[in-house]
């Protein structure tokens, strides 16, 4: 039975990080990401390059549905950077993820936490 909770709150959370992986790197990366907090990998992550129709900059975002909501990364190679979102319905804690971003070899920049809920 789903817990009447599932849907009724959004914990988010946001990581600028520098580093750079392969197109599958990222993927690898995202599917790691949940595991490590907890959270299943749903189907295989969807995958969108820039620039599209000459405009939006060079990059390629990369979002891993999950049973809990979703992942994504926001990649910029000019930058040598991207931004890492988790969305779930399900709290989780963003310091799980401090050990899994060294090991990928990125670096943790700035960060925001947040809580949403339908009311």
């Amino acid at each position: 039975m789903t817990s009447p909770q599932l849907g009724r709150r959004m914990h988010f959370y946001a990581v600028a990080l520098k580093g750079s992986l392969s197109p599958d790197g990222w993927r690898e990366f995202l599917v790691d990401v949940a595991g490590s907090i907890d959270m299943v990998p749903v189907g295989e992550a969807a995958v969108w390059t820039y620039p599209v129709n000459g405009e939006g900059g060079t990059g390629l975002t990369v979002c891993q549905p999950i049973t809990e909501s979703f992942i994504a990364v926001d990649i910029w190679p000019d930058h040598l950077g991207a931004y890492l979102v988790v969305c779930s319905c399900r709290l989780f804690h963003p310091l799980d993820l401090k050990y899994l971003i060294g090991k990928y070899d990125l670096v943790a920049g700035e960060e925001a936490a947040h809580r949403l809920e339908l009311k």
